[in-house]
């Protein structure tokens, strides 16, 4: 038992008899130290606990009666700093806990896939020979514009009230594998109604919900995949689903679950089709599988073209 911060001794408010009294009645070895100031005082109390630890092993090693000192000595040498060290108590448990250090598995650390597409700023880029238009749709506050931020190398404005209120159009030049240019056109929805002249044969259809909020999944189900099934004209527009706000933890630190969070199977079931989406889980504050998400999407949209 220590009784720290000797040197405060003005805000002392344990006097040191009554616990040493406390120790000697329960045979605890006690001392004063002052780790931060004075490490020999730590080192002497450490020393007290070695020593106990060895007489109760080999009670040949305690003092007798005619003996003031026992037989067990520890070795410092004020001059080699690595010697005095190797008594301290640092030192001591890295030594007893040494092996099951090297017991413990190896974190292995995710990698995600390469990033096989870019976005660049030339909308009339001799090299995009395909054009393809991209709609982003969504309840109000669910991650849209952060997304055209992380998809698009867009700027991105908070707390502008027109940001919410108009549908915003990016014209951009899409690389992918460097091998394939498009003069892609995107639609970043406002929330609220849908545009029918804006959905209609979109290519690429990225719906958005967040697990936090489970009207903004009812939305997803009960107005937006509808809106869409009815108003998009292109057989072969590819939809990816994805639930934003995968990093939000609760107030003990876990990872926050609801019950709006789905599966792929769940979001199929739920929407009443038979065609394959693409759901991911996603995170637009920390760009939790926005790559791996909209990967999925741009190779099952070259793999439908190429048929």
């Amino acid at each position: 038992m220590a009784g720290n911060k000797s040197d405060l001794i003005l805000k002392q408010q344990v006097d040191d008899k009554v616990a040493m009294n406390f120790a000697n009645e329960n045979d605890i070895i006690f001392g004063t130290t002052s780790a931060a100031k004075n490490k020999s005082s730590v080192d002497t109390l450490i020393d007290k606990l070695i020593i106990k630890y060895l007489e109760k092993r080999d009670p040949s090693l305690a003092p007798t009666e005619k003996k003031d000192e026992g037989n067990i000595k520890l070795e410092s040498n004020s001059n080699t700093e690595v010697k005095k060290d190797n008594c301290s108590f640092l030192e001591f448990t890295k030594n007893l806990f040494k092996s099951k250090k090297k017991e413990e598995p190896k974190k292995v650390e995710k990698k995600e896939e390469k990033k096989l597409w870019n976005f660049m700023s030339k909308p009339n880029d001799k090299n995009a020979t395909e054009k393809i238009k991209i709609c982003i749709v969504g309840d109000i506050n669910v991650g849209k514009t952060k997304l055209c931020k992380l998809l698009f190398n867009e700027k991105y404005i908070e707390d502008e009230q027109n940001e919410k209120k108009e549908n915003k159009k990016y014209n951009k030049t899409l690389c992918y594998n460097d091998e394939k240019y498009f003069d892609a056109e995107i639609i970043d929805f406002a929330g609220g109604e849908g545009n029918v002249n804006l959905i209609k044969n979109s290519d690429i259809i990225i719906c958005l919900y967040v697990l936090n909020n489970e009207n903004s999944f009812n939305e997803l189900l009960n107005y937006w995949y509808p809106f869409i099934k009815k108003n998009n004209g292109n057989k072969n527009t590819i939809v990816g689903i994805a639930e934003n706000k995968n990093d939000l933890k609760n107030e003990n630190g876990v990872q926050f679950e609801v019950d709006v969070e789905k599966s792929n199977d769940d979001i199929k079931m739920a929407l009443n089709i038979d065609n394959d989406i693409i759901f991911q889980k996603i995170s637009c504050k920390t760009n939790l599988n926005i790559n791996v998400f909209f990967q999925k999407i741009l190779t099952k949209y070259i793999e439908i073209n190429k048929k």
